[in-house]
């Protein structure tokens, strides 16, 4: 049996939330911010100077809605951005505290 050993810099990078072109992470919104029925993603992360960040998003924002369709999971999330071109505006509906609110980006060209 052969046994394949993880070195520390090949664990940090799985643990490293990925990014994408929009300049956020995001991750399942923990139940304790979350309301009754409400689904969506919260931003856990916010690349300065990105995208997201010129567009208002913020760090703890909870994304319900991207181009008016409801955001349930990390994979929805993930599936509606990657089917937008770049190039196309993407609007996103969030909830900021007890604050509703819309905020649009352009998405970026791939690099």
């Amino acid at each position: 049996m052969v046994e394949l050993i993880k070195f520390p810099t090949q664990v940090a990078a799985a643990k490293k939330p990925k990014k994408n072109s929009l300049g956020l992470s995001v991750d399942k919104t923990p139940e304790k911010l979350a309301r009754p029925g409400e689904r969506g993603v919260i931003i856990t992360n916010i690349e300065i100077d990105g995208p997201a960040d010129k567009a208002g998003l913020s760090e703890g924002d909870i994304i319900l809605e991207i181009n008016m369709q409801e955001i349930q999971s990390v994979a929805a999330f993930r599936e509606t951005i990657s089917a937008i071109e770049p190039g196309q505006w993407v609007s996103f509906y969030i909830r900021r505290g007890d604050n509703m609110l819309y905020r649009a980006l352009k998405i970026p060209a791939k690099q």
